[in-house]
């Protein structure tokens, strides 16, 4: 009787056990790096036309853009300082002496 890698049946099932494993494992490393790399990648090379830059007069003469302009001007200015106050002056790094 010819003797094969797997005459035994507990080698076949664990052998198809580990194997199924690493498919299963394969297709969800796949499946995480398709949708975290690729589809944000195909809709950067959709073409958008409602994001084209306005350089218009009227535009930037309008009472409400200039509020508008005003108001994002605060927003930076208060978020800065905040930021500002958060940061740390100093690295960690610098702290430990060797």
């Amino acid at each position: 009787m010819e003797k094969g890698i797997y005459s035994d049946g507990r080698l076949f099932v664990i052998s198809r056990k580990i194997l199924a494993g690493v498919l299963g494992f394969a297709a969800f490393v796949s499946l995480v790096i398709f949708l975290n790399y690729i589809i944000p990648a195909m809709q950067e090379l959709t073409v958008h036309d409602g994001n084209r830059i306005i350089n218009s007069d009227e535009i930037k003469e309008s009472a409400d853009y200039n509020k508008q302009i005003s108001q994002l001007k605060r927003d930076i200015q208060y978020l800065s300082s905040r930021y500002n106050g958060l940061a740390t002056s100093q690295s960690y790094l610098s702290l430990i002496h060797i």
